[in-house]
């Protein structure tokens, strides 16, 4: 399964809550963008941070973070 976001999502929905195995950031960088996606163990950005993509990075798996993801947001860096 796949699922795209363009933006924050502080609720993940059921298809995609806890289920996350491989993470990309294909944002956009430049000054002053929030560039970095942070990934939260809980929902509403509650929890410890479970993995944090820098611009271009791409992720396939991740013990540490495979089905932990609760919501992301963009932030300025890790």
């Amino acid at each position: 399964m796949k699922i795209e976001h363009s933006g924050d999502d502080h609720w993940w929905e059921g298809d995609m809550f806890k289920h996350d195995s491989s993470w990309a950031n294909h944002g956009i960088s430049g000054p002053g963008v929030k560039d970095h996606v942070k990934v939260y163990e809980g929902r509403e950005l509650l929890g410890r941070v479970t993995i944090c993509l820098a611009p271009g990075q791409e992720v396939g798996y991740s013990q540490s973070a495979n089905d932990q993801g609760g919501s992301h947001t963009w932030t300025s860096g890790c």
